[in-house]
């Protein structure tokens, strides 16, 4: 057993968390609570990769449009399907029109005319 084990083996590397931790607690910082308003905000990539998938575009389809991975658009939509509340694709287009961001060309890149 060599140095670097006792020291991460001894426990360290949680005391070192509690005390960062702590020293967060002390100066007042506090994480940001989510509120409902704040679930429904969408980056504008977000916002267009939604509108695309609710007019019924495939993740390949998407990512040939945006010249994106088509993992880098299944990304984007797990992460805005919580913040639609929505659990699947069919969902999308009553959540953006819920939010008020179903109008404006579902589909349509902002660069095309």
């Amino acid at each position: 057993m060599n140095s670097w084990d006792t020291i991460h083996l001894g426990g360290w590397p949680t005391a070192s968390v509690t005390a960062v931790e702590a020293a967060a607690l002390a100066s007042g910082e506090r994480s940001r609570r989510r509120v409902a308003e704040s679930r429904t905000d969408l980056s504008p990539q977000e916002l267009q990769i939604a509108r695309m998938a609710a007019s019924g575009l495939s993740n390949r389809e998407i990512s040939h449009r945006l010249y994106l991975s088509p993992r880098t658009i299944a990304t984007h939509l797990y992460r805005l399907f919580p913040k639609l509340g929505v659990t699947s694709r069919w969902q999308l287009r009553t959540a953006l029109e819920a939010v008020g961001a179903g109008e404006g060309g579902l589909g349509e890149s902002p660069t095309s005319s």
